[in-house]
């Protein structure tokens, strides 16, 4: 699993437009697309319908984008334990 993949999906997901994500980013739109294809590859499945003012995402974007939203979720509460736990306050 690649997070950075992850996280420019939904960046993607979120702003409705690759170029939008891509300046969000900080990254080129082409090499932010070419993340959304490596994902749509990995995941086997199309998560954007390309369209002329942006993309809408597909039943599969809305799948992956709840999904990843909860792994985030997690991944934040096991940083504060692991902080806890460093600072003696398990």
């Amino acid at each position: 699993m690649d997070s950075r993949l992850l996280r420019y999906f939904l960046a993607v997901y979120e702003s409705h437009g690759i170029s939008a994500a891509a300046d969000d980013l900080r990254i080129s739109q082409p090499a932010l697309t070419k993340s959304i294809q490596k994902l749509e590859a990995d995941v086997g499945a199309r998560l954007f319908e390309r369209r002329p003012g942006g993309v809408v995402p597909t039943r599969y974007a809305d799948i992956l984008a709840r999904r990843v939203r909860l792994m985030d979720i997690e991944y934040r509460h096991a940083i504060a334990e692991i902080e806890a736990a460093r600072g003696g306050r398990e």
